[in-house]
């Protein structure tokens, strides 16, 4: 048979998937014609398409085939896409650069060049410009807009991103896994993390066994919150996978507890230990499951275990310290749970505000609302994330009795503080932040001093003859208050809070615009009145997060048409 014979015999062969036929001629063509490039290629193509394709014997047979023909640009290609699969990317890169001297616009060999450059080094600018090429040239490939798609999420355009993927996955006529992935990164880095959610359902339906899938889909889960269902699918994950590893156990121990799933999280939370006894993290959560579950004493037996093994990280020491003392206060050993918080509470550390909180628990569980209250507060003011709430759920009652008598201990004032000439130029406005001077930052770079000033724009207040309210992003303040010197343009004010904390005294003055407020030396706050029918919604946020109406009722008249528009509805 001559060679154009075998060629339409070998083409007619593989059109009706008949593969052995088509392997068969294909070595008649090597054995026939020796010294010619098509019967190697041909028994390469062969060989990719048994039903274990023998990549390494192909590869010998399409490098024969270009010591025949050097510069075919079929075999070219065919031999840098087998480079690629078989992980040799820096053999593929020569290949492609040789296709695209021959031929500058194959897309194949742009597209595949810009994936090199994407996945395996990160040059991302570089690999948009190949890929943007390749799809001028072909814009039908769709593989290009998914590189596209990584290539602007490299460099941080994760809505133009966004676009190339959909684009890709709108074209498929079938699910597509790998699309779907770059979507679900992408939507992660914009922050739309819920988004996911759907996509990883589908991800999961696809490839149900894939334990990978169902570890980053709880792991989102954990991260959003969502303890119960995160739960269920680590738990999937740390069956599905092959070898056990602590991570599996430690992530699932973690959404276990969260979702107070008390014994599961005990049961893999000691499961990840055993895999890796230096899983700390995993140790500090399985005893505080063990509080949870009013496992105290176990609990204390592990902190003492633990702390000695954490004795050269004073951090993780207090952490364990925090944990013994939670438990302790389980026990009822008031006396020893305080013996550990006080020592931290006093130091200015990271755990200062978690030591703080733990007092306000021992004195509330003693009894004692008010020391219980003073820790709660300071917490609080220290930004543990649970003081309010507690603060909220157990002291409430003790904090409307304490603001009662304040009230009533300053009742005296009110008619000193209505006369006054100076203040009656403040009452009625609602007053926000326009400068700051302070010695403290002499010296400092003009971006930090911004960066201070900017972090004091939400600052706002307003005055009656009864109170005054201070509130910024992160906290507020309710007060009343008395003069203590006055004089035309100025005061003294003594500032008294409403929660019996330390009162404070502040010096106020007018000047031009508005009035400063001087609550230590050497610094002052300018402050500005506010147009109240052009009132930020960030300003009003504040309020409301902060504040509700019931709790400024004893301000009087003067403050009503300010909370109109700072609490509406």
């Amino acid at each position: 048979m001559d060679k154009v014979q075998l060629i339409e015999a070998l083409e007619t062969a593989v059109i009706n998937y008949q593969y052995e036929t088509y392997q068969e001629l294909a070595k008649q063509a090597v054995s026939e014609h020796p010294t010619q490039a098509f019967g190697y290629y041909y028994l390469a193509e062969s060989l990719l398409l048994e039903s274990i394709p023998r990549y390494d014997e192909a590869e010998v047979c399409l490098a024969k085939a270009l010591e025949f023909e050097s510069d075919n640009l079929v075999y070219l290609v065919k031999f840098g896409q087998l480079k690629q699969l078989l992980g040799r990317f820096d053999d593929a890169q020569l290949i492609w650069s040789k296709v695209l001297l021959l031929d500058p616009k194959n897309s194949i060999a742009l597209i595949s060049k810009a994936s090199f450059l994407i996945t395996q080094h990160q040059e991302f600018e570089q690999g948009l410009d190949f890929i943007n090429q390749a799809i001028l040239i072909d814009p039908e490939e769709l593989s290009a807009y998914l590189y596209r798609a990584d290539a602007l999420s490299g460099l941080g355009q994760h809505e133009a991103a966004l676009v190339d993927v959909e684009l890709f996955l709108t074209a498929q006529k079938e699910f597509n896994e790998i699309g779907t992935l770059s979507k679900i990164n992408i939507l992660k880095e914009l922050g739309r993390v819920e988004e996911t959610f759907p996509l990883y359902e589908q991800v999961i339906e696809s490839a149900p066994e894939n334990h990978m899938h169902q570890f980053n889909y709880g792991q989102s889960l954990l991260n959003q919150d969502s303890f119960t269902k995160a739960a269920e699918h680590l738990g999937f994950a740390a069956e599905l996978v092959e070898e056990k590893h602590s991570m599996f156990y430690r992530t699932l121990g973690q959404a276990c507890l969260y979702a107070l799933q008390l014994d599961k999280a005990l049961v893999a939370l000691q499961t990840c230990i055993e895999l890796d006894p230096k899983e700390t993290e995993a140790f500090f959560m399985l005893i505080q499951t063990k509080i949870e579950l009013e496992q105290f004493q176990e609990a204390i037996d592990d902190s003492e275990k633990l702390v000695k093994e954490t004795t050269e990280d004073q951090s993780l020491t207090e952490r364990v310290l925090l944990l013994k003392a939670g438990a302790l206060l389980g026990l009822k050993k008031y006396q020893a749970a305080e013996d550990i918080y006080t020592p931290l509470a006093k130091a200015k550390g990271l755990r200062q505000k978690d030591a703080l909180y733990g007092l306000g628990t021992v004195f509330y569980a003693q009894g004692d609302s008010n020391k219980a209250y003073r820790f709660m507060k300071a917490a609080k003011l220290g930004r543990h994330n649970l003081a309010k709430e507690y603060i909220s759920a157990y002291l409430d009652d003790f904090l409307d009795d304490l603001k009662e008598r304040s009230l009533k201990a300053n009742e005296a004032a009110y008619s000193q503080n209505e006369a006054s000439p100076f203040l009656q130029q403040l009452f009625g406005q609602l007053w926000k932040f326009s400068d700051l001077e302070s010695k403290k930052l002499e010296g400092w770079p003009d971006d930090q001093v911004q960066k201070v000033k900017d972090s004091l724009a939400s600052f706002s207040m307003f005055l009656t003859e009864k109170g005054a309210v201070l509130v910024s992003n992160d906290k507020e303040e309710i007060l009343t208050y008395r003069i203590k010197k006055e004089a035309k343009t100025g005061a003294l004010i003594e500032f008294l809070p409403l929660d019996n904390f330390p009162s404070f005294v502040v010096k106020l003055k007018l000047n031009e615009g508005g009035f400063t407020f001087s609550k230590e030396a050497n610094e002052v706050l300018h402050l500005e009145a506010q147009d109240l029918s052009t009132v930020s919604a960030a300003l009003i946020n504040n309020y409301k997060k902060h504040l509700s109406r019931e709790s400024l009722t004893y301000l009087g008249a003067k403050a009503e048409p300010i909370l109109e528009v700072l609490l509406q509805e």
